[in-house]
Order: C-alpha cells, then sequence, then structure tokens
C-alpha cells in the first residue's frame, strides 16, 4: 500500500524521497553475442571501460565473460546519481561504441538499474 502512495504524489517529491533511500545507482547489463562476435565486443568493452571510468560520477564499470558460455557478458556498471548515470548515457562514447558499434553485435541485451539501499 505505501508503495502505491508514493506513485501517486508529485514525481519530483518522489524523487527526492526515493534519493533518501538510495545511494547510488548500479546498471546491470546482460548482453549475448551473435556467433562469432565475441571477440569483437571484448574489444570493444576495453574501450568502453576505460573511457566510461573517465567520466565524472562513474564510481564503477566492470565488464565480465561468462566461463560456461563465451558468447555471455555482463557489466556492472555504478554511478554516484541518476545525472551522472545520465551524462553516461548522453556521451558520445556511449552512443558510437555502445548503441553504434555493439548493439548491433548482439542477439540478446538486458540492462537494468538498482539503486542501492543505505544500512538501516
Amino acid at each position: 500500500m505505501s508503495g502505491t502512495k508514493i506513485r501517486m504524489i508529485d514525481p519530483s517529491i518522489r524523487a527526492i524521497a526515493l534519493r533518501r533511500f538510495f545511494m547510488s545507482i548500479t546498471v546491470m547489463a546482460h548482453w549475448t553475442a551473435r556467433e562469432g562476435r565475441e571477440e569483437d565486443i571484448e574489444r570493444f568493452l576495453a574501450e568502453i571501460t576505460e573511457k566510461s571510468l573517465a567520466e565524472p560520477g562513474c564510481l564503477a564499470y566492470r565488464s565480465f565473460r561468462s566461463l560456461e558460455n563465451g558468447r555471455e557478458f555482463a557489466l556492472f556498471e555504478e554511478y554516484s546519481d541518476a545525472d551522472a548515470l545520465a551524462h553516461h548515457k548522453a556521451s558520445a562514447h556511449y552512443r558510437e561504441l555502445v548503441l553504434e558499434r555493439v548493439v548491433p553485435l548482439l542477439v540478446k541485451r538486458h540492462v537494468g538499474r538498482y539503486g542501492t539501499l543505505r544500512a538501516v
């Protein structure tokens, strides 16, 4: 019931209320490469990681490749706040490397955003 009340209030007030409970924004992405494109994605991830870590507000950016299925990749990104994540998504390297080069090489892509809960 309390979740319903939060959704019904003014969006700007809701954003302030949510910030009280979350310390940072974490993005977890899972990618599945088209067969034969795994090495290309791994190469792009090295460049994406370097450029993303140089962004203000990017606290962490790590990429992983599955030990069971070499076509599967996972990314763990952490940003100081929503503005830092928006800056990342608006960056030239995100558009050029992720959207224009990597996404066409994928058969599957899932991206989730999560808030770090404050210790009670």
